[in-house]
């Protein structure tokens, strides 16, 4: 539990022990400084890192990678989009209504195609691959993993909430998920598709690098450690 913005302190029912824990600052981990009163659903960054993307389905607004605010963009009828895609490659934001896609630029934020559109009739269902399998993601239902070879059904993932992107990062799989108040976040999954840990405010994946929004004026960004390289920090810590 957070006792204030530097210390927090853990403890259990079944041990009298508490620990207290003082935050450590990286500066090298903040990237992206933003206007934090800027209300956004979601956070993502251009494959190369020179540009930010803060949107919703109001609108949007773009930065650059010393913090400077580029463009800031109010979306027409936001009360219309029906869906919106953020392309990593292209940098680009595909915002979806009943009849037209708009796709705007991360670099400037300019409007960069036109196109008609027409939502599919049937609930939205996405598709996402990995090396070994297939993820099909209804609208409603819990996501169901599928053996790429064989096309057996392997699992089903979390149900609660909305799954939004599957990453394959060398041996490992995160999978990101919004609520329905709007949070984000991952999930860190092991080969066999089982959670190994949970990652709070996760907003995207970069070159193997995981970005955190936690809505403080900057994004976070870390690669993924191995459990030697943890032990390894904390062995280093306890010697200071």
């Amino acid at each position: 539990m957070n006792i204030s913005e530097t210390f927090a302190v853990v403890g259990s029912r079944s041990s009298p022990v508490l620990r207290i824990l003082k935050r450590k600052e990286d500066p090298d981990s903040r990237i992206f400084k933003y206007d934090k009163y800027y209300e956004h659903d979601e956070a993502r960054v251009t494959a190369d890192e020179k540009n930010l993307m803060l949107f919703s389905h109001r609108g949007f607004r773009v930065y650059d990678d010393g913090g400077g605010l580029v463009n800031e963009t109010e979306l027409p009828d936001p009360e219309l989009v029906y869906d919106q895609q953020f392309r990593k490659e292209s940098g680009t934001l595909d915002v979806m209504y009943g009849d037209v896609m708009r796709t705007y630029s991360a670099r400037d934020g300019t409007l960069a195609g036109e196109k008609p559109y027409t939502p599919p009739d049937d609930p939205k269902t996405e598709v996402f691959y990995t090396d070994t399998a297939k993820i099909v993601s209804p609208l409603h239902g819990a996501p169901q993993v599928f053996d790429l070879k064989s096309g057996k059904l392997l699992c089903e993932l979390e149900k609660d909430d909305y799954l939004t992107y599957v990453t394959q990062v060398g041996g490992d799989i995160i999978t990101q998920y919004v609520t329905a108040d709007g949070e984000e976040y991952g999930l860190l999954l092991d080969e066999n598709f089982g959670t190994v840990g949970t990652l709070p405010q996760l907003t995207d994946i970069n070159g193997g690098e995981l970005l955190f929004d936690f809505n403080t004026g900057f994004l976070r960004k870390t690669h993924l450690y191995k459990i030697e390289e943890i032990l390894n920090t904390v062995k280093g810590e306890e010697r200071q």
